[in-house]
């Protein structure tokens, strides 16, 4: 039997387009910042363009797919039904949770989850 039929796959569409588009978009994000450091206006108001683009192109995007891939496929759900239930259930309390302690806590618990996941991604996709 093929090795490739029996390999299971952990990308959305492939390693090379999944890649580029995810750490594509958090590089020209620090890119971004750097920029506006160097001009001096990232304590300023966004306009709202940024928000469309970083917010709904990118990661609504990226949840939506994701989520496509995981509740529409029959065999995974059924597979995984508990992990598929729970997992958004508790992450959604513990939002609220966070953030009922201020906003502040929650942003920085999100960026520092967000950062992890970033670096174990990167490391898992290197093997």
């Amino acid at each position: 039997m093929d090795a490739t039929l029996t390999r299971p796959n952990y990308w959305l569409f492939s390693r090379g387009i999944d890649l580029t588009v995810f750490l594509g978009s958090a590089v020209a994000s620090l890119v971004l910042l750097a920029i506006g450091w160097q001009m001096g206006i990232l304590n300023g108001e966004s306009p709202d363009w940024t928000w469309v683009s970083a917010v709904l192109l990118i990661d609504v995007a990226h949840v939506w797919s994701t989520s496509f891939r995981v509740y529409f496929d029959k065999a995974e759900l059924k597979r995984r039904f508990w992990l598929y239930l729970l997992v958004p259930v508790f992450g959604y309390a513990l939002g609220v949770a966070l953030y009922s302690e201020g906003s502040l806590m929650f942003w920085k618990v999100r960026a520092t989850r967000a950062s992890a996941l970033m670096s174990w991604s990167s490391r898992r996709s290197s093997r």
